[in-house]
């Protein structure tokens, strides 16, 4: 998934605001609590920042070790290989893959997830309220219901889309088989519901994405749904192909405002959310807490944004009634 823009603001939109802040560590460590982050931009200015107002100082109380590795890069497992040959205390992720890449490799080093997909079926974890190993977090999609929620949305938008393409990046071998099988049983139930065909189209690596392409081209699809986990170059290479064809999209994540084209709609948690709850659990970790004690976390909030300015260049006049029920609306 590519949040490096959408994290870099995330310390104007209070990240770092918790109960917590006013009794930080009443003691001081050894040495300064080392954290590990897959990709770097979790480590940017605003997690410094963030920490900052849990009553944390970077330097005196902890260090960034950066993996030199950012979203879309192919090699994550060499990445997280120097963070752990680190000796670090903790290790912040941003996805399934860097969690289960991090597993491999400790069973014991804390490991923080921004965001995931399906960690108990990933085997990251016993359940999402006892997860019981090393891994805690957020989790973005188990029980939120999202990928019947993303067709929904496409089909609200345009009623005449009755054939879906799905440009799935988080497959094998980032991420778990387990966790499509859970994402394949809740496409198959809306297209039953609502009598929609949904082509899945697998995009394992980077080097797959124009393999991924044309059969985009040939499948012939009403509309798209475009996941991230290669990198905002591929996705965006996607939405260029979409507005040249004309077809509705929508990504399951907040897209940077500053990238051109824009998906017609997006929906996910806001960035902030997950932000705030993985740096608290940090916070909480670094102050005695086990990872296997801390409830994964489901959002508390979805965020539907529309994109008037593709829905023009598409020529699709979007419903009144989805504009309504839209967060935002861009135009």
């Amino acid at each position: 998934m590519d949040r490096r823009t959408a994290v870099r603001r995330l310390a104007a939109l209070g990240v770092g605001t918790s109960p917590f802040g006013a009794w930080a560590q009443t003691t001081r460590r050894e040495r300064p609590f080392r954290i590990g982050v897959v990709p770097d931009a979790l480590g940017e200015k605003w997690f410094v920042e963030a920490m900052g107002t849990l009553g944390w100082t970077e330097g005196a109380d902890f260090t960034v070790l950066r993996s030199g590795y950012s979203d879309g890069d192919p090699n994550l497992d060499d990445a997280v290989r120097r963070v752990v040959a680190g000796n670090v205390d903790l290790i912040y992720v941003s996805s399934t893959a860097g969690a289960i890449s991090a597993r491999r490799l400790t069973s014991t080093v804390p490991i923080v997830m921004f965001s995931s997909g399906y960690p108990v079926e990933a085997g990251l974890a016993n359940s999402l309220a006892r997860p019981g190993k090393n891994v805690t977090g957020n989790t973005q999609y188990a029980g939120t219901g999202v990928w019947g929620k993303l067709p929904e949305l496409l089909h609200e938008a345009s009623p005449a889309v009755r054939r879906i393409s799905a440009f799935w990046t988080y497959g094998p071998p980032k991420f778990a088989a387990e966790e499509s099988e859970m994402v394949y049983k809740e496409f198959a139930e809306i297209e039953r519901a609502l009598r929609l065909s949904i082509q899945v189209i697998k995009v394992a690596t980077p080097d797959d994405a124009a393999r991924g392409l044309a059969r985009l081209e040939a499948g012939r699809a009403d509309a798209l749904i475009v996941t991230a986990s290669h990198g905002l170059g591929i996705a965006q290479e996607v939405m260029r192909f979409a507005v040249n064809r004309r077809l509705p999209t929508i990504t399951d994540w907040h897209w940077p405002t500053t990238i051109e084209p824009y998906p017609l709609l997006s929906y996910g948690p806001p960035m902030a959310e997950l932000a705030r709850t993985s740096l608290t659990y940090i916070d909480r970790i670094m102050k005695g807490a086990k990872p296997g004690d801390l409830p994964i976390q489901q959002p508390a909030k979805f965020a539907l944004v529309v994109n008037l300015k593709t829905a023009n260049a598409i020529g699709l006049q979007v419903p009144q009634a989805l504009l309504l029920r839209a967060d935002e609306v861009i135009q």
